[in-house]
């Protein structure tokens, strides 16, 4: 079956070279063209740019694969990812007419827990890579999390604990604390 196809593929590929080739013959065998009219025909039998359906440039917006780092991988879909930032993240403030837009700060991480290596990895010494979103509320504390990347679900189980205690400064909105959501890579070590 395999066979069949890879023979059909190569026979409409020879189809297509021999049109090209052809192709060329007459160009090279009519008389010369402008430069400009070269380029006009180049441009007018360019194809069309592909249309984008609105799913999918909401899986690209949402992308978990966006915040993997190091031999991370996707372990969450884009929906959740999307479920997670609409869920936590205020709704942006709009500008009335003549006024000046809303000075907003991100969240920043006040204390760093420490990063304990998962003993079930020792002994295959791979290093852990893990990016995972918290949710800080207005208090700086962690709300909610959601792993999104990571090479071992025991990396992601450690990263977990780790983020949970973790403290932040509030996002601010006008100088008003506000929930944000924030995204952490993770990396351990053996």
């Amino acid at each position: 079956m395999v066979r069949i196809a890879s023979l059909l593929l190569l026979a409409l590929l020879l189809t297509d070279i021999g049109a090209a080739q052809a192709a060329s013959k007459a160009v090279k065998t009519s008389k010369p063209r402008s430069q400009t009219a070269l380029v006009l025909t180049a441009a007018a039998d360019a194809p069309a740019a592909p249309v984008i359906s609105p799913g999918a440039q909401l899986a690209r917006q949402y992308s978990p694969i966006q915040y993997c780092h190091g031999l991370s991988y996707p372990v969450t879909t884009w929906m959740q990812v999307r479920d997670f930032q609409d869920k936590h993240s205020p709704a942006a403030a709009v500008a009335r007419a003549g006024s000046k837009p809303p000075v907003t700060t991100d969240p920043a991480l006040t204390t760093i827990p420490k990063l304990e290596y998962p003993e079930a990895m020792r002994a295959s010494g791979l290093n852990g890579a893990v990016a995972v979103m918290v949710a800080v509320n207005k208090d700086g504390l962690p709300s909610d999390v959601l792993v999104v990347c990571s090479n071992h679900p025991e990396f992601s189980e450690a990263a977990l604990l780790a983020v949970k205690a973790a403290t932040f400064s509030a996002a601010t909105r006008d100088g008003q604390p506000i929930e944000s959501v924030a995204t952490l890579p993770i990396d351990f070590r053996p």
